[in-house]
């Protein structure tokens, strides 16, 4: 008994040697040489391989051409129909519990032709819980007697570079399908070839020295029956006479054994030109576009292995999906950067400011496929992407330059013998929580002046737009930041309070940012005052836009309409309220609805569109209330309905991803507003606006005053003491001085009120928020 006992525990203590020494997550290696496959093969660790980075696929020795496939090419080289697996739930030669026990579970099958399937597996309705899952999956023995014979010619006999450590292989198999078929547990030694046509796939892969931990039972095996016109379209059918068979008693996505490698697969190669239903556009480097979240310089999945889609809001369709990290993703990500700030925090701030022009060379020279993908998550028009890579582009330009024009001071003091000075130090790992509304600016904005003090960051995107921030971290990395210096965790609607509560709380966080509404703010805050940490808060704004009598009336129509409209309202520093003095308040009123009756609504992707949906389906029902509101109390619709357009809200299924339409609501101005109407207390943050006649300076202060927020303000008239009186009196921390626009790199930009504290971009003031300050006195000896 003694015996077996110190031999389990030297097991354990082997496999917790191995996992020590062999992270979790399997990286994607580079198309190798025998010698580097030799040395993954050395060290027991399961490996994936990815194509050349540019295949020459024309080459007769091209080893696999296979890995240049497209859904083109398949359908052509399979004319015959193929014989595809349907599972009701995904799960498919694995253990499927039953009413009173375990049993080993065949997949059905159906003949279909192999472009049926590829459309099948990328289309709308694959991805509702209630469909079946079909998948392909072969290998040799079959590649060689089905309608799959042609595939062998782009197969290689053999891997060259594998041949000489692994012999002839005894298995070449391929697979096809997507992220909600289930691969069961493998052990095969090599040449899968997996074509992952929608979302991702995460394999569970045990190492030889795992093996007798495996808990392993004897089951009754089954096949499933499936008859798609029949009230119950799956059955089972259990085979009676067969023998129990031996398999592992685990779920393939949620095993309990705790030593367990997780190896998170990229989305297979296929763009817009093979799959319509894919990727909705093209990219000119499509390895901008990552689905997995970033540690310590490799993509990974969450904990969970669970993900979550990211929904185009012009049509309400999925079309791609990302590591829905938790509470138990985040030390890993805070220990990186924590590792990665000892050092970085010391580079020379010369060097800092050279890896933030390489960034920003690299972002403007990527700036056509950062857009696509911004328009794609966010909803914004492609000329307001390109329009925010712009403006965004300024703070990696101006922090590269802050990054050398930190420094300290020296006194003094009333001592003579003695000598006072201040030294300024990086406070050490940031946190970033970053709103959807303009994705790549609030990332850029915080980075940049966090990378220009020495800082490293984790940055947690909104649900809504994560491929942007996976995008630049991406070429963060390409630019030569060290693994660390940025990470990303994403994370579902349904996971962002948890994951930001514990990456706020994270003891190695010293510095949070937070750009949001009021409310989750103010537990921001909360959260970083239990350990006095210091905190920067971007709140929301109900922003007032005042026109005197004196003012240039068509220039403030003109800058209103591009304030307001842009984003489809949904800016912090939008206008929410318009006060209009009487004398020229009809004719403004006729200007912007003149002006916002030409804009084109639609699709931010779609030829011609000048204003596109709103982000999420929760922004529309606060809209419908806030000028439903103003109508019950007298005001008067001047354009548009204040409703949104149909089956675009929550309760009419959009925001799942099932393609019901885009969120859409038209402009919409209301006259007559008063002081007692939602509007003028709350932010909007929707294409709706309403317009305010006043009389007097002093009445259009106190109204434009009356509010608990103070973000921004904007005046507008040619009395130049009339101006100056508005920059002393309304309050707000920003005030436009008969400009629609003051936001830029150069300009400290943040609020007062309950719109935050804190500042970002501007000359010292943004850099100063990633700081700490020490004092230093000493006594000087021999003075004369």
């Amino acid at each position: 008994m003694l015996g077996s006992e110190v031999a389990r525990e030297q097991l354990r203590l082997l496999q917790q040697d191995y996992h020590d020494f062999n992270p979790p997550i399997v990286p994607t290696i580079p198309f190798p040489s025998a010698v580097t496959f030799a040395k993954q093969v050395s060290k027991g660790l399961p490996s994936l391989f990815s194509a050349p980075a540019q295949p020459c696929t024309n080459e007769p020795d091209y080893p696999f051409k296979a890995l240049a496939w497209t859904a083109d090419d398949l359908s052509s080289l399979v004319p015959a129909p193929v014989e595809v697996a349907i599972t009701p739930t995904g799960y498919a030669d694995a253990i499927v519990p039953l009413s009173d026990e375990k049993v080993f579970i065949q997949p059905a099958t159906s003949e279909l032709p192999l472009s049926d399937l590829l459309q099948l597996l990328v289309s709308p309705s694959s991805q509702e819980a209630c469909s079946p899952v079909y998948y392909l999956q072969s290998q040799n023995s079959n590649l060689t007697s089905t309608s799959l014979v042609p595939l062998m010619q782009d197969l290689p006999d053999n891997f060259l570079f594998a041949k000489d450590v692994l012999g002839e292989p005894d298995a070449r198999n391929i697979w096809i399908g997507n992220d909600r078929s289930v691969t069961s547990l493998h052990r095969d030694p090599y040449e899968n070839l997996y074509l992952v046509l929608k979302g991702s796939k995460t394999f569970r892969l045990w190492p030889p020295v795992d093996e007798s931990a495996m808990p392993t039972k004897l089951v009754r095996t089954g096949l499933y029956q499936y008859n798609a016109n029949a009230s119950t379209p799956f059955r089972i059918n259990l085979d009676q006479e067969a023998d129990k068979i031996p398999w592992i008693d685990l779920d393939p996505l949620e095993p309990t054994h705790e030593q367990t490698l997780t190896m998170g697969y990229s989305p297979s190669p296929f763009t817009e030109t093979t799959l319509a239903e894919g990727l909705p556009f093209k990219l000119n480097d499509p390895d901008l576009l990552k689905q997995d979240s970033y540690v310590h310089g490799q993509w990974v999945q969450a904990k969970s292995a669970k993900r979550f889609d990211v929904i185009d809001p012009g049509n309400d369709v999925a079309w791609a999906s990302c590591p829905d990290n938790g509470p138990d993703d985040v030390d890993a990500a805070v220990q990186s950067s924590y590792r990665a700030f000892k050092e970085f925090s010391i580079l020379n701030p010369r060097k800092r400011a050279q890896l933030l022009l390489k960034w920003h060379e690299l972002i403007t020279a990527a700036k056509d496929d950062l857009a696509k993908i911004l328009t794609h998550e966010n909803g914004k028009p492609l000329a307001e992407s390109i329009g925010e890579l712009d403006y965004s582009l300024g703070f990696t330009w101006w922090f590269a330059g802050e990054a050398e024009r930190i420094h300290g001071s020296i006194a003094v003091p009333s001592a003579p013998n003695r000598r006072t000075f201040v030294i300024k130090q990086p406070i050490g790992v940031a946190v970033a929580l970053v709103p959807w509304n303009f994705p790549v600016g609030m990332i850029l904005r915080k980075a940049g002046a966090a990378f220009a003090a020495g800082c490293t960051m984790v940055v947690k995107p909104s649900p809504e737009t994560p491929l942007t921030c996976l995008a630049l971290a991406h070429l963060a990395t390409k630019a030569g930041f060290a693994p660390g210096v940025f990470n990303v965790l994403t994370t579902s609607f349904e996971n962002t309070p948890p994951l930001s509560e514990a990456l706020c709380l994270h003891p190695l966080v010293k510095k949070v940012t937070f750009t949001g509404s009021t409310r989750v703010g103010k537990l921001v805050a909360g959260l970083c005052a239990r350990n006095l940490k210091k905190c920067t808060l971007e709140l929301g704004g109900n922003c007032p836009f005042i026109v005197f009598d004196d003012a240039d009336v068509e220039d403030a129509a003109t800058q209103f309409t591009a304030l307001k409209w842009r984003n489809a309202g949904q800016a912090c520093i939008s206008v929410n309220r318009a006060y209009v003095q009487s004398g020229v308040y009809d004719q403004f009123t006729r200007l912007v609805v003149e002006k916002a009756s030409k804009l084109k609504v639609g699709h931010g992707a779609a030829p011609g569109t000048t204003m596109g949906p709103v982000t999420t389906p929760r922004g529309l029902e606060k809209a419908e209330l806030q000028a439903a509101d103003a109508i019950k109390r007298g005001a008067k619709l001047v354009l548009g309905t204040g409703k949104a357009h149909a089956k675009a809200k929550a309760e009419e299924g959009a925001g799942l991803g099932k393609g019901v339409g885009g969120y859409f609501m038209d402009p919409t101005i209301l006259t007559g507003m008063t002081q007692d109407m939602l509007i003028s207390k709350d932010e909007t943050f929707a294409p709706v606006t309403g317009i305010y006649k006043f009389e007097t300076e002093e009445e259009a202060v106190k109204w434009a005053n009356d509010t608990s927020m103070g973000l921004a303000s904007y005046a507008f008239t040619k009395n130049v003491d009339r101006l100056w009186r508005m920059l002393e009196n309304l309050e707000a921390g920003m005030i436009g001085l008969n400009t629609g626009n003051s936001s830029a790199a150069e300009s400290p930009f943040g609020g007062i009120k309950e719109s935050g504290y804190g500042k970002e971009s501007g000359k010292d003031v943004a850099v100063r928020e990633y700081l700490i300050e020490k004092t230093g006195t000493f006594t000087i000896s021999g003075q004369y």
